[in-house]
């Protein structure tokens, strides 16, 4: 009868330890695959931020040649009036 009652005690007790190393690898995972979803969602909140700011770059860049072009051809305009009235003035 002891000896009964002294194994069921020792495999009550290995099945207790054995619920709370499976209860906290349950939870250990929970917390990585937890971890990894925030990673994930952190990396594409940067990659949103930088392909935004690379456009609004590629924009401004854009904005900045037109505006270059503009003054290009009014300079050039210039000129080809000062030339024009030179000659003009020559005659």
């Amino acid at each position: 009868q002891d000896n009964d009652d002294l194994v069921r005690s020792f495999a009550m007790q290995t099945n207790d330890m054995m619920l709370s190393l499976y209860l906290g690898s349950m939870l250990r995972s929970t917390v990585a695959l937890h971890n990894l979803i925030n990673n994930k969602v952190r990396n594409k909140k940067l990659k949103d931020g930088k392909s935004e700011e690379a456009k609004k770059a590629k924009e401004e860049k854009k904005e900045a040649e037109k505006k270059d072009e503009k003054d290009d051809d009014k300079a050039k305009d210039k000129d080809s009036k000062a030339k024009a009235k030179d000659k003009t003035d020559d005659k």
